[in-house]
């Protein structure tokens, strides 16, 4: 794992010597040392590794610093090469293809080359995203890093907030793939290179999902079995791994993948850590991990998840991630990555991506069959997601009756249309109120966030393709990925994530929905591919488990504390939020009903985010120059 950051400047003034090192002080990455740093007249650079793998690379043409790891390396280049060193491999690809080595790369990988001779700076990051890259280019130069609070403290001047980004996240989502919570500072988009030299800046989009092929006429298992097994093997590196493990059918198929590899290669198990919630059986997966670990050859590892101080957590939370974060799992979640730091693992295999990538539950799939026409069928496949999901009846008969007053004609799609509205009336779900401050709701990006919303719903989508496709190229997916990474590294662990392999993603987009939502099971696709190597516990399992009384729990045991956050209606925060929505919120946290409480619990996690976020940069000072 490897951080870094750069300041290169056009050719009247020079680069401050050193700055890049200042700039990476301010990361939180206790784990990161060995300092890597270059400087001349008009770029100085850094670099933080942490572990053997070094991703720095210099000699007379260029200086390379990266972060990740090429996966097709060994048959890339044909020319001997140091395969430990990313930064050496873009190295030789940058001399070889120019700024068109990112057509020949795959793997999860963020780069700046600095080109000696042209004195040119050429960046670049990953088809998904994966790893993280930021800038801010001025009339100056141009500072960049793998963290934006590194680009924000390198700033001259104090960073200004982003009140469009503020005003996404309290609506719950991602804008786009360029903002940051600082103004001026913007992210490097997946699948982009970026070209700077004495002050002209050029960004480009190097490859899209619209250059997948169309989708398969059928489904061959067995080769997507083998991408898989392909994915996991590359990212189990070295003998210190460690797989996460819950229980679902995402994480026991990585699970059980690197299990079976382990035991080809080493007669050491396979290890993996599990969450578990011993005094709250009802939230606890424990009997399906252990239905998993009853195979063997394993070596597995408890958390039994506690109940945690919420201001504490949070704050530990802003500071690793530099803003404000949106994950409400993430304080039981760390306990986890705590527990591995102490165990002394370096890798961890991580599901994340399962369901948008190969676990798709074929959600178009219906929209598909009505706008053919097939009602039958229609009806058939619904029968049987009765039986193989949690739907309930009157839920099921409202999704068909919405199906069909749309796209269905005549006398009797015009009854099922006024029975669809007279339905929708009698389950018409409370209105919830709106935590964002009514100044704010007529902002541009109030209005984009609403537009995100509905697309998430699926009806603007032909069918199942596009929509998956909306959901792997969104801007959630790399700001979950940059969000993970930071909660990993913060304790010295690098995170893979199997199911975003390029080979995998490519597959499973090709795949037609029918395989995906077959036969009324969902999550087909996942089912069919792992086969008889999960047990029947697991393979047929349609439910998951909802830990947020497991957070709301420690919200009540901390409501003192949070009270006193409420009782501050003039902190900066409240420019942003709806004080008396917040106020009720806390109120709400001990309500009878859960659903209420669930509601109250994400507000006052919002709430108490940019509160400490606020707190945080409010002691924010621009970078001195040296002496």
């Amino acid at each position: 794992m490897t951080l870094f950051a750069g300041m290169a400047t056009v050719g009247y003034m020079d680069a401050e010597a050193g700055a890049s090192k200042r700039m990476l002080s301010v990361v939180d990455a206790p784990h990161h040392f060995e300092l890597k740093h270059y400087h001349d007249s008009h770029i100085d650079l850094a670099s933080k590794t942490s572990g053997s793998v070094s991703e720095f690379y210099a000699d007379d043409k260029v200086c390379v610093l990266a972060g990740g790891l090429v996966e097709n390396s060994p048959e890339l280049l044909g020319i001997p090469a140091d395969r430990s060193n990313t930064g050496r491999i873009l190295a030789d690809a940058y001399k070889k293809w120019g700024e068109s080595l990112v057509d020949h790369i795959f793997g999860e990988f963020t780069f700046a080359i600095w080109d000696k001779q042209n004195r040119s700076l050429f960046c670049g990051r990953d088809r998904f995203g994966k790893m993280p890259f930021s800038y801010e280019a001025t009339d100056d130069g141009i500072l960049f890093s793998t963290d934006f609070i590194a680009v924000a403290m390198g700033q001259s001047s104090v960073p200004i907030v982003n009140s469009s980004w503020i005003v996404g996240y309290i609506k719950d989502s991602v804008l786009d793939q360029e903002s940051t919570p600082f103004e001026r500072i913007k992210k490097l988009p997946p699948a982009c290179v970026m070209t700077w030299c004495n002050g002209d800046l050029v960004v480009r989009q190097y490859w899209s999902f619209d250059d997948i092929g169309p989708c398969f006429e059928s489904l061959d298992a067995s080769v997507l079995l083998s991408h898989l097994e392909h994915s996991v093997e590359h990212r189990m590196l070295g003998s210190n791994n460690v797989a996460m493990l819950s229980g679902g059918l995402d994480s026991t198929s990585i699970f059980v993948l690197a299990r079976d590899l382990q035991n080809k290669k080493s007669q050491k198990p396979i290890s993996s850590v599990s969450l578990v919630f011993d005094d709250l059986l009802e939230e606890d997966e424990r009997p399906f991990i252990d239905c998993i670990l009853g195979q063997g050859e394993a070596d597995p590892h408890f958390v039994n998840a506690q109940e945690y101080d919420v201001i504490s957590a949070i704050d530990r939370l802003v500071r690793i991630q530099g803003g404000p974060y949106a994950g409400i799992g993430a304080p039981i979640l760390v306990q986890a990555i705590d527990r591995l730091e102490y165990l002394g693992f370096e890798s961890v295999l991580d599901g994340h991506g399962g369901d948008e990538v190969i676990s798709s539950p074929g959600a178009m799939r219906h929209f598909e069959l009505a706008n053919e026409g097939k009602w039958i069928t229609l009806i058939s496949e619904m029968r049987q997601l009765l039986r193989h999901s949690e739907i309930g009846l009157s839920e099921m008969v409202g999704a068909f009756a919405s199906h069909y007053g749309a796209k269905g004609r005549g006398v009797s799609a015009r009854l099922v249309r006024k029975f669809y509205w007279k339905l929708k009336a009698l389950n018409k779900a409370e209105p919830t109120t709106s935590l964002l401050n009514p100044d704010w709701n007529t902002h541009d990006s109030a209005s984009l966030a609403d537009r995100i919303a509905k697309k998430w719903l699926g009806t603007s989508h032909e069918n199942e393709r596009s929509y998956q496709q909306f959901v792997l190229s969104g801007p959630l997916q790399s700001d979950a990925f940059e969000r993970l990474h930071r909660l990993y590294r913060s304790r010295g662990i690098r995170a893979e994530f199997p199911f975003w392999d390029h080979k995998v993603v490519s597959y499973c987009l090709r795949v037609p929905s029918d395989q995906k939502l077959r036969n009324g099971v969902p999550r087909s696709l996942i089912r069919s591919a792992m086969g008889r190597r999960l047990p029947p516990m697991i393979a047929n399992r349609i439910s998951k488990f909802d830990f947020s009384d497991a957070h709301i729990r420690s919200y009540q045991s901390s409501i003192q504390k949070i009270q006193e956050y409420a009782s501050s209606p003039g902190h900066v925060a409240f420019d942003y939020v709806d004080h008396s929505v917040f106020s009720s919120a806390v109120l709400n946290l001990q309500h009878e009903r859960i659903q209420i409480r669930k509601e109250a619990h994400r507000k006052v996690w919002t709430t108490l985010n940019l509160m400490l976020w606020f707190d945080m940069i409010a002691q924010f000072e621009p970078l001195q120059k040296a002496d």
